[in-house]
């Protein structure tokens, strides 16, 4: 007998049988619990005769349906027996407890303003956005936004300091928790709520922004609402009692869990509002545009069909499809394998994944409700391309720009006019554009890229590229040799837009080639091993080989490295000083060897207490590629932030070349940094922090060139934790100046920066003098003023300068599409002159014919504004 066969006969029946199920029990869930059961049972025990599948199936529903009846009323038998008040907390658990909700408001205060008033404002005072909103001033969006960034800087300080989110929402999740009553636990959100606005009310506003609910099911387990939308509290159609009315947390079946929040309760924190308004690349508002919310959470289905989790992915065939519908057990074992995706289900089962949906009004604004997901706005449908956002002076709105989604295509060839065939070609948007003419922008980024490649003839086509009427479209082409042309193409703003792009393509010019080979201790060769050197590089075939070419000149510090994760890198320092140009370089073998025994040691406070919240690496590892890590992190899967010292203060940190290094902690919430002598692998190091290594309060006033009190600076303390040859990574606290242009600082590391940066302000390091007060701090920040030269086309003026009231010709800075350029002449280009930025101390344009100077014209610029002058 072919037990597949029967099998497929009664999985033809699988409507019928959840229709019988859901007659048989009072509830859905029930119901597919029921369903459940009896297709395992048919797996398991196939009808031996299958010429009423029906009938025999019709038995089977039944007897889980009495099986299931007779497991709950023993169930209930037992909980009746045992049920008893939840255990009291240890004195350690309320200690933790203790600890972290101190922790917690800590953080609040150390918030810059104005987050740190808005939510003490919120949390600790119990005022509703609105009262926030009259009360200081500016507009609800604009409270809303605040709420939402310093609950953001909360998570972040958290996550530095208890380096991993699991581990902090598990310890919060006690503080959220109400006492037993009558048997039962109000548990959950509503307890929460309940709350909201006492005590412990910022914990439960912080499970809540995070998006993560606790629940009973599994001590211990964090449940991950399974969308955007489903994360949202939602009425039930229960009746209201005096009692309360009951809420239910729609999520995954396994995850909902009725809680009941008294009638009185005061509402949920509003965190879960989403604003802005869309336009077009002129600023005008586009009305009627749908949008929606693509979680980073979500699952990637390409266009193959694979299924991808992160970095891992697999392929469901339609054989599994059919047995993940007929046995939905199989299907959330599947589910759970990968836990914290959205969308999974649905991209097992072959059906869309329901997101976050909403509409612009009339005048382009929209509004979204969702939880303190992370993830992008996206337009629907193939109609419109998101191309930028931007912030208006005079909109307390986020401006989400959009352009009509077209064609566009071209051909690439090279000097000799030979098609290149499979070269890249990278389309984005200037960084600067739009520049939203009819809106007084403060800030701007892009966020569309596309790309594509050549074919045999040498063309590319872009189905979906932004048509943006009037600006500039960037476009960069490679082919393996480094950069080989980039200019830029004047889109036609049609629906049909079609540019031919021909442009004569010169050769990378190649440095020089490296040869060789990766071997072990034994000299038998290793395949895959990544061989850098500089921002160049390959991986080695199986015979262990490797080559590639040099794009650029080396630095004589630079190293040809090989690394293979787990064991120790290998690394040739002088290499750089024996390439020639234009030729091939046969380069030693590079010999991966066992690891080395890490360096270990402890991080002690000034009091000898373990350092918690304090993170360690190398303070001279060996610079990979054009990487922030290091070598020796990346062969033990450390990053460039480094690890987190362990609750006694102690770390290890292993990947180590024969060779000495310096150890170097540093804590990223006071950016306090300690670093030790030269030590080497197997070695221990205890690093202890000195009382002074942080000074208490960093503080002044900000004034312009002319002596002018500035307000809205960012005043900010930074610490570079890593950096390579073109990158660098740090960490960094701001304050912003009040209307006085004074900031305050607390608890900053004496190792820290302290610059200058923000709208309108030529951002800078500040270097403090020996001997500064660094509570009466005096600072100076230079102002930018901006404008645009318009002039008409008879107009005989091709260049301009601009003049200082002493008749010094001054460098400006302007910005064309994809570069931002400087000097003391500026061109026309086009027939039009480009964005310009000049110090505040210019006071005259001056129009030029080549050299002739053709009239000046004063200059009446503000600060913060975009003037357009038409002289």
């Amino acid at each position: 007998m072919d037990t597949s066969t029967n099998v497929e006969a009664l999985l033809e029946h699988a409507d019928w049988v959840r229709a019988l199920a859901r007659t048989l029990v009072a509830d859905s869930s029930s119901a597919e619990d029921v369903e459940q059961e009896a297709w395992l049972a048919a797996l398991r025990h196939p009808p031996r005769d299958a010429s009423n599948p029906r009938g025999w199936l019709g038995t089977v529903v039944r007897n889980a349906a009495r099986k299931l009846a007779r497991e709950r009323v023993r169930r209930s038998a037992r909980e009746a027996d045992v049920a008893r008040d939840e255990a009291l907390p240890s004195a350690a658990e309320l200690v933790e407890q203790a600890n972290l909700q101190r922790e917690l408001a800590g953080f609040v205060v150390e918030l810059d303003e104005p987050y740190r008033s808005t939510l003490l404002l919120r949390f600790f005072q119990g005022l509703e956005v609105s009262e926030i909103a009259a009360r200081t001033g500016v507009p609800v969006a604009t409270v809303r936004t605040r709420v939402q960034r310093g609950l953001a800087s909360l998570r972040e300080k958290l996550d530095r300091r208890h380096g991993d989110r699991a581990t902090w929402l598990a310890a919060l999740a006690p503080l959220t928790r109400t006492p037993a009553a009558s048997g039962s636990v109000a548990a959950g959100v509503g307890a929460w709520l309940v709350l909201a606005k006492a005590k412990w009310g910022l914990a439960a506003a912080l499970m809540v922004a995070v998006g993560v609910w606790w629940y009973r099911g599994q001590p211990g387990e964090l449940a991950v609402p399974t969308s955007a939308s489903s994360a949202a509290l939602r009425t039930t159609s229960a009746d209201t009692t005096d009692a309360g009315a009951r809420v239910a947390v729609a999520s995954e079946p396994s995850l909902r869990a009725p809680v009941v929040v008294p009638a009185n309760a005061p509402p949920a924190p509003d965190l879960g509002s989403f604003e802005g308004r869309c336009v077009d690349v002129a600023g005008r508002a586009l009305a009627g545009i749908e949008l929606e919310f693509v979680d980073e959470r979500e699952v990637v289905v390409d266009g193959e069909g694979t299924v991808w989790t992160g970095n891992q992915g697999f392929s469901v065939s339609e054989e599994e499809r059919r047995m993940f519908r007929a046995f939905p057990a199989t299907l959330q074992k599947r589910v759970a394998q990968h836990p914290g995706f959205l969308g999974l289900r649905e991209a097992l089962l072959g059906e869309p994944f329901e997101r976050t949906r909403m509409t612009s009004g009339a005048d382009g604004a929209f509004r979204m409700e969702h939880t303190a997901a992370r993830g992008k706005l996206v337009p629907r449908g193939d109609a419109w391309l998101l191309v930028a956002q931007a912030s208006d002076v005079d909109d307390p709105l986020e401006l989400f720009v959009l352009a009509p989604a077209v064609s566009l295509g071209g051909v690439v060839v090279d000097a000799h006019g030979i098609p290149l065939t499979g070269a890249t070609v990278d389309l984005s948007t200037n960084h600067h554009v739009p520049e939203l003419p009819n809106r007084h922008v403060r800030d701007s980024r892009t966020v569309g890229y596309w790309t594509t490649k050549t074919d045999d003839d040498g063309r590319f086509v872009f189905e979906r590229a932004p048509g943006v009427a009037g600006q500039w479209v960037k476009v960069q082409c490679s082919n393996g040799d480094g950069s080989l042309w980039h200019g830029h193409v004047e889109a036609a703003g049609s629906s049909q837009l079609a540019l031919r792009i021909e442009t004569t393509l010169q050769a990378a010019q190649t440095v020089a080639t490296i040869r060789g080979t990766v071997v072990d201790e034994s000299g038998a060769p290793v395949a895959h091993a990544d061989v850098r050197f500089g921002q160049d590089g390959a991986a080695t075939d199986e015979l262990g080989a490797y080559s590639f070419r040099v794009s650029s000149t080396p630095h004589e510090a630079t190293q040809l490295t090989a690394l293979v994760r787990g064991r120790r890198p290998a690394a040739i320092p002088s290499l750089a000083n024996e390439l020639v140009r234009g030729a091939e370089t046969l380069a030693p073998p590079l010999v991966i060897r066992e690891s080395l025994s890490p360096i270990r040691g402890r991080v002690l406070d000034a009091d000898g207490a373990p350092a918690n919240g304090w993170r360690v690496d190398l303070a001279d590892g060996t610079p990979y590629g054009s990487s922030t890590s290091t070598l020796e992190g990346l062969a033990c899967g450390r990053n460039a932030a480094g690890v987190a010292v362990a609750p006694d203060g102690s770390f290890e940190l292993g990947g180590l070349l024969e060779r000495e290094y310096r150890v170097r902690a540093w804590n990223p919430a006071t950016m306090a940094e300690l670093v030790s002598a030269l030590l080497r692998a197997g070695e221990r190091v205890e690093l202890r922090a000195a009382a002074d290594l942080v000074r208490p309060r960093i503080a002044g006033r900000v004034l312009s060139t002319l002596g002018e009190p500035l307000q809205g600076v960012s005043v900010r303390c930074g610490l570079v934790i890593a950096k390579s040859a073109w990158l660098s990574q740090s960490i960094h606290r701001n304050a912003e100046t009040d209307a006085d242009g004074r900031f305050e600082l607390r608890n900053v590391g004496r190792e820290a920066q302290l610059s200058l940066c923000g709208e309108g302000i030529a951002a800078g390091d500040v270097v403090l003098e020996p001997n500064a007060d660094p509570e009466n701090l005096t600072l100076v920040a230079r102002r930018e003023l901006r404008f645009r030269l318009e002039l008409f086309d008879s107009d005989a003026a091709d260049r301009y300068a601009v003049e200082n009231a002493a008749g010094e010709r001054m460098n400006m800075i302007y910005k064309t599409p994809g570069l931002t350029s400087g000097g003391r002449v500026l061109e026309r280009v086009h027939g039009s002159f480009p964005l310009t930025i000049v110090p505040e101390e210019a006071t005259t344009l001056v129009l030029l014919q080549g050299e002739t100077v053709l009239r000046k014209v004063p200059l009446q610029l503000r600060w913060r504004e975009l003037t357009v002058v038409t002289p």
